[in-house]
């Protein structure tokens, strides 16, 4: 794809995404957006599902979001919204994240005559063991997309096997923001904040309370490895629970864990 002069219009990129919800695509999305347009990209979003809690703070930024909002017939809602919006705007290039609106989007976009697709994956692809039409599918649109980007060497390798042309597989780390500068007052505060006494040993695992995120092995090793650590020692959980949080409760209750879990919720983010 060549990149026009610098006197014509922006390059525009649509990202497209289910929802902005809580979770690491979402923010990741909600951070890379803005910094998009200030590069001179005119970037935007489409959901597939309007309603997500991540919404407002990427309107403030100046990113226009569409998409519909929640009712019936969810998919095929966000397919015919999508496909209008992409006959009305014609940009120049349409980038999925997530499963669902790779194989809803990509369909669609295709139908609507936009060439230039992208998708990116950020996490291995076990979900197509449970679903292996869907693993087909997937297969099949691998080869009729641009551009594939993974965010690990493991996702990249996954997609080299699935697809089985290097030349159209990139790899792009997450980005982060740099965080401001630690000071004493600032750790002491934080601490305060959240009931940390000043001096315990504190580990953090930042992750949606989701099966595969790895909660139930990490309690298991701290099981193990509890003699070892400092007497004030604290784990704080932090993510969205999907459901599973009475039950690595009750995991950790029965390890002996319970009086150093501290769970942080969605609205509790530190």
């Amino acid at each position: 794809m060549n990149v026009r002069p610098a006197d014509e219009a922006a390059i525009s990129c649509l990202i497209v995404t289910r929802r902005l919800g809580i979770g690491g695509t979402e923010k990741h999305i909600t951070q890379i957006l803005p910094e998009l347009r200030r590069s001179g990209i005119d970037a935007s979003l489409f959901v597939l599902e309007r309603g997500g809690k991540l919404e407002a703070k990427l309107s403030s930024s100046g990113v226009k979001i569409s998409g519909p909002r929640p009712g019936f017939a969810q998919r095929l809602r966000g397919a015919w919204h999508l496909y209008h919006y992409l006959r009305k705007n014609r940009p120049d290039i349409v980038h999925f994240f997530l499963p669902e609106p790779y194989l809803v989007g990509s369909i669609t976009a295709a139908l609507a005559g936009s060439d230039v697709r992208i998708m990116s994956r950020r996490s291995l692809a076990n979900y197509q063991t449970r679903h292996p039409f869907l693993a087909t599918l997937e297969r099949w649109l691998h080869r009729r997309t641009r551009v594939l980007l993974g965010n690990s060497h493991a996702v990249v390798e996954e997609l080299a096997r699935e697809c089985g042309d290097r030349t159209k597989i990139g790899l792009i780390y997450n980005g982060i923001e740099k965080p401001a500068p630690i000071t004493p007052e600032s750790r002491a505060r934080s601490r305060q904040e959240i009931g940390l006494a000043e001096d315990a040993f504190v580990l953090t695992i930042v992750a949606n309370l989701i099966g595969y995120k790895g909660h139930d092995d990490l309690l298991q090793a701290l099981a193990i490895v509890r003699d070892q650590l400092p007497r004030e020692w604290r784990l704080l959980v932090v993510g969205r629970d999907d459901g599973r949080r009475p039950a690595l409760e009750k995991q950790a209750a029965s390890l002996g864990l319970a009086e150093h879990i501290l769970w942080c919720g969605e609205h509790e983010q530190i």
